[in-house]
């Protein structure tokens, strides 16, 4: 996706979040897996939601634990792809996901799970550090 269409897509997303009065502390970012270590450059981080293009989404797993805070939460979209993980389909999108349900299930630094609503929805707590 060209840059100059990122602002489309954030836009609406900060409008609503204002107009709910729920923007107070809370930073949208939209951006590739290899732009995330440099935009997220604090630590300490509460709450991540990962929708990408999904090939990425282990990159972004590794690119944002660092970044929790140790009872942080990291919440995931279309982690079960529309039944296609489970009725094991094979191409590049399901695939990855699969690959990255393992690495995010079995995570050392995780406590997580999928909840089974919509096209499946991951959630995983960081659990403390060191």
């Amino acid at each position: 996706m060209p840059a100059a269409d990122l602002p489309e897509l954030v836009n609406p997303v900060k409008a609503r979040m204002q107009a709910g009065d729920v923007a107070l502390g809370m930073i949208v970012r939209l951006a590739r897996s290899g732009d995330v270590v440099r935009i997220a450059k604090s630590t300490g981080h509460d709450f991540v939601f990962i929708d990408a293009v999904k090939p990425e989404y282990g990159a972004y797993l590794d690119a944002l634990l660092p970044k929790m805070a140790p009872g942080g939460m990291i919440t995931v979209d279309n982690v079960l792809w529309s039944g296609r993980i489970a009725a094991g389909e094979h191409d590049e999108n399901t695939d990855a996901l699969r690959a990255f349900n393992e690495k995010f299930l079995h995570h050392e630094q995780l406590e997580a799970t999928v909840l089974p609503v919509g096209d499946g929805f991951g959630i995983g707590v960081v659990r403390p550090h060191g």
